[in-house]
């Protein structure tokens, strides 16, 4: 093994792992989260909004000015939290948003790789449509997300699934 990581960064935090949940709302992404979590954290787009207030009328009132910097903000919100945990050594830290293209974990995966993680030590968990159709994704998944966002977001995880370090780091 290597003492260089990826990006040619001397590895300093062998035992730290890293895992990036990706998968389409209500197939289990969160539930798997929770049972690889034991002593680590959970960071969560999703918790951040819910910290601000209601989900449902976090994203109604952005659907409806059709601004969505709001969205974008909470994201970074997250990033950055995962982060301070990243540094502080907590072992794991779970990324459980959607994460369904290169692009989404890019940065949660450089930032890691940047202090020293293990290439191995950045695992991508694929819970996909966790077996179930859209009709079902959108039935059971806890945010209410709706069938037509259901079908156009498992349209984008086909066209990326599995995502890669190599994947991750390469593509623009």
């Amino acid at each position: 093994m290597s003492d260089l990581n990826r990006l040619g960064i001397k590895i300093s935090r062998p035992t730290q792992v890293l895992y990036i949940m990706c998968g389409i709302p209500g197939a289990g992404k969160s539930t798997r989260a929770k049972e690889l979590v034991k002593n680590g954290e959970i960071y969560s787009t999703d918790d951040r909004i819910e910290e601000g207030g209601d989900y449902k009328e976090f994203f109604a009132k952005m659907n409806k000015t059709k601004n969505f910097g709001a969205l974008g903000y909470v994201h970074k919100l997250n990033y950055k939290k995962a982060c301070v945990a990243m540094d502080k050594g907590v072992d794991p830290v779970i990324i459980d948003n959607t994460n369904l293209s290169p692009k989404e974990v890019r940065d949660y995966v450089k930032y890691a790789l940047s202090i020293g993680y293990t290439d191995d030590n950045i695992k991508f968990i694929d819970v996909g449509t966790g077996g179930a159709t859209a009709e079902e994704l959108a039935d059971r998944n806890t945010h209410g997300v709706p069938l037509d966002k259901i079908k156009s977001m498992i349209d984008k995880y086909n066209s990326n699934a599995p995502l890669t370090l190599e994947k991750v780091i390469i593509n623009k």
